[in-house]
């Protein structure tokens, strides 16, 4: 009588087939799990771009200044400390902070000092520029955790500059009492926290308040 049941042979094609069949499945799992990282990866590297676009070419374009002294004046400097590679500017601007509209004196730098909570982008409410105010105690928030530089650059109608009276004989320290025309903000991305790679985005924001005169188009 013939006993059922597989041979050697049948149980090795069996095993073989089993075999491919998972490494199919598994190398098709990967794939999918390897592409859905890089997508969220892009996502949040697209994230960071608007956001901080968003945040500090909304707060620029709304830039105010006065005579009234330097709680109210625009700063602009090449290098957030020295050694740094990243711009900082201080400035009063119009907009909502919590549950108050009005004038508040902000902050913009890019911090890559390890001994500081903060990464990437900050943005630095320093108070309201007014004496009637409460004292206010300054909040940072991180704006983009991924930028790495931030690059300023300030148009007087006739030409660009990498500080905005900033103090010191150069020749934009004349400027303490008014606003540039235009400012040119350059930002570079990490593409993610392993890949050494980088994005960069640039654009010019208009400062609406303005009243210099535009001799040359920049």
């Amino acid at each position: 009588m013939k006993k059922n049941g597989l041979t050697l042979l049948e149980l090795l094609v069996a095993v073989t087939i089993l075999a491919t069949v998972s490494a199919v499945v598994y190398q098709s799992f990967r794939a999918i799990i390897r592409a859905s990282r890089t997508v969220q990866e892009r996502a949040w590297v697209n994230q960071n771009l608007r956001r901080a676009w968003r945040e500090i070419s909304c707060d620029l374009r709304c830039a105010f200044v006065s005579q009234s002294g330097d709680a109210m004046a625009f700063r602009g400097y090449a290098r957030t400390h020295p050694g740094s590679e990243s711009s900082r500017v201080e400035f009063v601007t119009w907009r909502r902070h919590g549950n108050l509209m009005g004038l508040v004196r902000v902050e913009y730098y890019v911090d890559a000092d390890a001994a500081t909570p903060e990464r990437g982008l900050v943005r630095k409410v320093l108070g309201f520029p007014s004496p009637r105010t409460k004292p206010f105690e300054a909040e940072l928030s991180v704006v983009a955790p991924l930028a790495q530089s931030l690059k300023l650059e300030y148009f007087d109608g006739k030409t660009w500059a990498d500080e905005w009276a900033a103090g010191g004989t150069n020749q934009y320290a004349q400027y303490r009492n008014q606003l540039p025309l235009l400012v040119r903000i350059t930002l570079k991305f990490d593409e993610n926290e392993t890949d050494p790679s980088h994005e960069t985005i640039s654009t010019v924001v208009p400062v609406f308040a303005s009243d210099l005169p535009k001799t040359r188009k920049f």
